[in-house]
């Protein structure tokens, strides 16, 4: 008979910690460069110091992974965000000595690499310029083509410099960026001080059609909560939210060497079956599932 096959997963180095954040616990980072969102009595009670006691009746704590933390946001939703415990965590099953393990200091990684993230907030296309050093005679290179109300990206690392210009005349500059420590999102809004092309005129909302306004109130909801998500997490939101939730469950990497125990009816080879019953597959879909009183290869 088909038998249940229980598999296992272990984390180790490499794997990754998917989530919808990740951040210090507790951190919240004060950057100048990071202008403060819009707060509503809302999350003065359950927002950026959210806990069980504030927020008894909005957050099922009992059901709630340990590694998230809700997050509330001006319209009354809860978004829930990934906080990165102390690297001490990581080695619980690796390190037995608890002092050992909290003696731990996380490193700054060697590859310095960032990915840069570019919106382009008006309703003018506009092109994404790489700037050389100011030793290098070469004009600016062009990086991509963003188009009204859209978005591009591209890896870079501290100290690169880049501007948005038009299309049509991408060597004269409109906004220009220098890639910082721990900000990956650089924004060009002419409805919000930012210069128009001309490098004076400044642009109105009221102007906008109504496809445009759409487009614009969509970027501008993303950007507010990517400022919310850095003061909660410290981190950047790379993303534009809202997006959905991942549609396959996702199992915790809490540590090293944890394991996984999985139980399916799903087939589990560990051998090929022998020459004689192999055949050509001519069944597709859901035909080819086996039944249960069907007999498997062991």
């Amino acid at each position: 008979m088909k038998k249940n096959i229980l598999l296992s997963v272990i984390v180790g180095v490499g794997v990754s910690f998917l989530s919808f954040a990740s951040a210090e616990q507790g951190l919240l980072i004060e950057d100048d460069d990071v202008t403060a969102p819009r707060i509503s009595p809302v999350d003065e009670l359950c927002g950026l110091h959210a806990n069980i006691t504030t927020c008894p009746n909005i957050v099922n704590w009992d059901a709630l992974d340990s590694s998230l933390q809700p997050m509330m946001l001006p319209d009354g939703s809860v978004f829930y965000a990934y906080i990165r415990p102390h690297v001490s965590t990581f080695y619980q099953a690796t390190i037995a000595e608890e002092q050992q393990r909290e003696e731990l200091q996380e490193v700054t990684p060697r590859f310095t690499g960032i990915a840069g993230r570019f919106v382009n907030m008006s309703p003018e296309n506009l092109a994404l310029m790489w700037i050389p050093n100011n030793d290098d005679a070469r004009e600016n290179l062009l990086i991509s083509h963003v188009g009204a109300f859209e978005q591009a990206g591209t890896a870079t690392f501290v100290g690169h410099e880049f501007c948005l210009a038009p299309a049509n005349d991408n060597q004269n500059c409109i906004k220009n960026f220098e890639v910082k420590q721990g900000i990956s999102r650089y924004t060009y809004n002419p409805f919000e001080g930012d210069k128009g092309p001309d490098g004076e005129t400044t642009y109105n909302v009221d102007d906008l059609e109504e496809e445009q306004l759409e487009k614009y109130e969509k970027l501008l909801r993303a950007e507010e909560f990517a400022k919310r998500y850095k003061r909660f997490t410290g981190r950047e939101y790379w993303s534009t939210y809202p997006r959905s939730r991942p549609m396959h469950y996702m199992y915790s990497a809490d540590y090293f060497g944890q394991t996984h125990v999985v139980e399916t009816k799903e087939t589990h080879f560990v051998k090929l079956p022998p020459e004689e019953v192999l055949g050509r597959v001519s069944e597709v879909g859901s035909k080819r599932k086996l039944k249960e009183d069907e007999v498997s290869f062991s």
